[in-house]
Parts: structure tokens; sequence; C-alpha cells
């Protein structure tokens, strides 16, 4: 029931055209999806398990990984309510310093924030270094279990909890897969179990559905 805008770049080529398309013909604004003619829509292959669970088995770099600051500009920041960065670890040209600027240039407009991380098939020398100067500045961070171990080396969500606290986020959760989700604004806390109960076909998405979901409704004033 929002209204949403997209910034990000897409290839000349007909994957890129594709994705545009579908977008638009499901009512997201693209005025701001930059077409570069000289390079390759971003792609991922996908293997599908008998349990539901996904592996990329093949991924190249294209247009999107160039996402830059200066992509998302200020017309299309006063314009928002909310900012939602997603595949923070795999953009070399934002992450970091310049995600750091984006949030605040986003909570100087009065916009609130929140990021979705997606974990580097190649391993950062420092993880920490891409995500932190955007923290202080984060409303809503929801990382997956895999993703906090990645970072920080923790795999309770209470030692999670306490580390990212000092950073200045209001809102931390920490999305666990089959097992659930927990959530907590410091005051309260929830562990939320996971209320599908049949076999899994495909969870493609589906931590990116449950972020996008929990933004809009927390932006709107619901509990935990």
């Amino acid at each position: 029931g929002e209204d949403v805008r997209i910034v990000s770049r897409v290839g000349g080529d007909f994957l890129g055209q594709m994705l545009t398309t579908l977008l638009s013909q499901n009512g997201v604004d693209t005025r701001y999806v930059a077409r570069d003619e000289h390079a390759e829509t971003t792609a991922a292959i996908l293997m599908l398990g008998p349990d539901g669970v996904t592996t990329i088995s093949a991924r190249h770099s294209g247009a999107c990984d160039s996402v830059r600051e200066s992509d998302v500009t200020d017309e299309a920041l006063i314009w928002a309510d909310h900012l939602h960065v997603v595949n923070v670890m795999n953009m070399p040209c934002l992450d970091g310093e310049g995600l750091g600027r984006l949030f605040a240039r986003a909570h100087e407009a009065g916009v609130t924030s929140s990021m979705d991380l997606k974990r580097p098939r190649t391993p950062l020398e420092k993880p920490l270094d891409a995500v932190v100067p955007a923290l202080s500045h984060c409303d809503v961070f929801l990382p997956s279990d895999y993703e906090v171990e990645y970072l920080c080396g923790f795999t309770d969500p209470h030692r999670a909890r306490d580390f990212f606290r000092g950073f200045g986020v209001k809102v931390f959760g920490m999305k666990c897969g089959k097992a659930g989700v927990y959530l907590t604004d410091f005051q309260e806390e929830v562990f939320q179990e996971s209320l599908f109960s049949g076999t899994p076909v495909d969870v493609t998405g589906a931590g990116d559905a449950f972020s996008s979901t929990f933004a809009a409704s927390w932006r709107r004033g619901l509990s935990l």
C-alpha cells in the first residue's frame, strides 16, 4: 500500500529492460533507475534444493554493483518518508562512508531509514567497515543470523543486540530462517517463531519481503 520509488542501475541488455518493465507494471516508480548501455545487468543463478533452501551457484557483477551515493538525489530523498537500502556489502561504490553520508542526509531531511545486508561471495577484509558508518543514522537494522555472525562473530541474538546497540540503531532484528525472527527496540524484545508450518518450496526473497514489510509497518506505528 505504499508509494515506492527505486534507485538502482541496470545494463543495456534485455534483463535490464525486463526488470524495469516488471517494476513499472507493478506500480514501482522507476524514474531513478539508470540504464548503462555499456554494462550488463547484475544477475545470479539460484539453485533450489528439496528443502526449499536456495544457494547462489553463480553471480556476475554488473550495473547494480556500481550504485553510488550521488544516485540518490536530494529530490528523491525529499519525496520519501523512508529510505530502505538493500544489498549492503555488495556495492563497493556505496558501502562504507558513502552509505554513512546517505543515511545522514536522510535523517537531515526527516526521512527514517533501514538497511538489509547481503553476505558477499568474496569475503571482505573488514566487513564491518561497509556497515558501521551508516549505523548511527540507521533506524531499523535487520540482518540475517549468518550475516550477524559474519560481521561480529555472534550467533546469540542477545550478544548481537548488545553489540549493535552501541552503534545507535533504534530497532535491531535478527532473521533466523525457519526458526523465526528476534526483534528489539532496546526496551522490549520479541522472538516470533515462524508462522509457516508446511514444507518450504522456495525461500528466495523471504528476507527481503520481511524487511520491507516490517519497515513499512514500523513507519505506521505498529508494535514489534
